[in-house]
This record gives structure tokens, sequence and C-alpha cells, in this order.
């Protein structure tokens, strides 16, 4: 009787992630993603290289898939290397971070998890030399891992002058979701800034206040509105009015807690 040979799933699917067919990578990326298995983890990194030539409204799924297959792999150190190969590997990261983000969120749901207890590898690529748009993952990881770290985490973002504003803003709102009052100070300084912030960016810090309930933020909230130069048609003009609706609305006493 000829003897079984036993067959190495792992090995013949990570052969598949090389295929040209970006189908055949995405059946061997969720074949792989239940083995859990070290070595499918950097064949699966560089599983996203090579998809020009595929149809755009492909690469985004696909993306995902990796992603949820890396947060399963319990290796915390993998986001590391695929965000800087996925940097390295697209010119135009938006309409990819923009259905991680946006429109399917289960690879940030999962990698959130992952992250829960240990956010340093997160905090590396935040503040480490990846584009704007990985960042804004990063971001969206931490905020749905809603711990006090991911939030400090967030409120260092709101501090740091070398940050763009589209990361600030997206901090600015995180914040305001998590409703994390140490957030209090940064938000307000970034709320009265009318020279160096963007009104997106102060219109997300007003929101922000708004949501976190806090009502010492009254006072810098009707400093805007009652201010002559400020453009009661901008979006930090309509937003600070929301928040101080919320604000006024919940009925609260302004209380003396000691701080400047």
């Amino acid at each position: 009787m000829p003897k079984k040979h036993k067959i190495d799933r792992v090995a013949l699917l990570i052969e598949a992630l090389s295929a040209p067919s970006l189908r055949v990578r995405s059946v061997a990326v969720r074949g792989l993603t239940p083995l859990r298995d070290a070595r499918a983890i950097r064949p699966i990194i560089e599983s996203v290289r090579g998809l020009e030539d595929e149809c755009e409204d492909f690469i985004p799924p696909f993306i995902s898939e990796v992603m949820i297959a890396l947060a399963s792999s319990d290796d915390r150190g993998a986001l590391i290397p695929f965000f800087t190969t996925l940097d390295a590997s697209f010119e135009d990261l938006h309409p990819i971070v923009w259905h991680l983000t946006q429109e399917d969120r289960s690879a940030i749901l999962s990698l959130a998890e992952l992250y829960e207890d240990d956010i340093e590898p997160l905090k590396q690529i935040l503040f480490g030399p990846y584009s704007d748009y990985t960042k804004n993952c990063v971001i969206n990881i931490l905020a749905e891992t809603d711990t006090y770290e991911a939030d400090h985490a967030l409120i260092e973002v709101l501090q740091d002058r070398e940050m763009d504003d589209y990361l600030v803003t997206e901090a600015a709102d995180a914040l305001g979701r998590s409703r994390c009052r140490d957030a209090f100070h940064p938000l307000c300084a970034i709320l009265i800034n009318k020279t160096d912030i963007s009104d997106d960016t102060r219109s997300a810090a007003a929101g922000a206040l708004g949501r976190i309930g806090d009502p010492r933020a009254i006072a810098p909230l009707v400093a805007v509105l009652t201010d002559p130069d400020e453009d009661r048609h901008s979006l930090t003009y309509e937003f600070a009015i929301d928040a101080l609706q919320m604000l006024v609305g919940n009925g609260q006493e302004i209380e003396e807690d000691g701080e400047n």
C-alpha cells in the first residue's frame, strides 16, 4: 500500500501568493489566515506588491484581507514592515485608506484588538517616516483600541507641531468620539488658534469639545462665537454653535476644578 504524503498546505498557499492574479492571492491569504503560521507573515506582506495593473476596485478589499491576516497572526511587529511595504507599493493610498476607514472597518477593528495591550508599534508608525494616509490608518486603529494609552497617543498628535492638519483633524475627531476629557486643553488650544490651524481642524476641535461634554469648554466656544473677526460662515463657527448647544443642553454648571 503506497504511503500517503503529507501536504504542506502553508507552503503551497505561500507559493500562490506570488501568482499574477489578485484573485489567486486573495484566496491564498484567506486560506492562510486561520492557519496562523509564522512562515506566512512575510509572504503575505509582500503580496501587496505588483498590483499596479489590477482593477482599482479590487485592491482595497484585498489590502483589508491582508491586514486581517496579519492581525490573526498575533505578531505585533508585523504592521511596521506591512505599512513600509504599502507606502512603497502605491503612489496614492487614498482609495485604500478610504475603504479601510469608511467602507469596511473590519481590518481596523481586528488590529485594534491585537494592539489593545501594546500600542508601541502603532506609535512608531504614527510618529515615524510614513505617509499621512498610513498614519490615518493608525489613528483609526488607536481610536478603536480606546484605551488610556491610545487616547494619550492621539493627544500627542494634537500637540505635535510637525503633524499635518489632516492628521490632527482625525485625532481630534477620534478623541471626541471617545469623550477623552484629558484632551480638553489641547483641543481648546486648537480651537482658538486662528493663525496656524486650518478651518477643518478647528471645527473638529469644536465638535470634539461638544461631544466630550466638559462644561469648561463653554468659555472658549463663546469666545469664538463672539469674536468679530471670526468668519460666521466657516465650519469652525458652525461646529462651535453645535458644540455650545450640546453643552448647554446638558444643563451642567461650570465647576472650578483648580486647573489653569
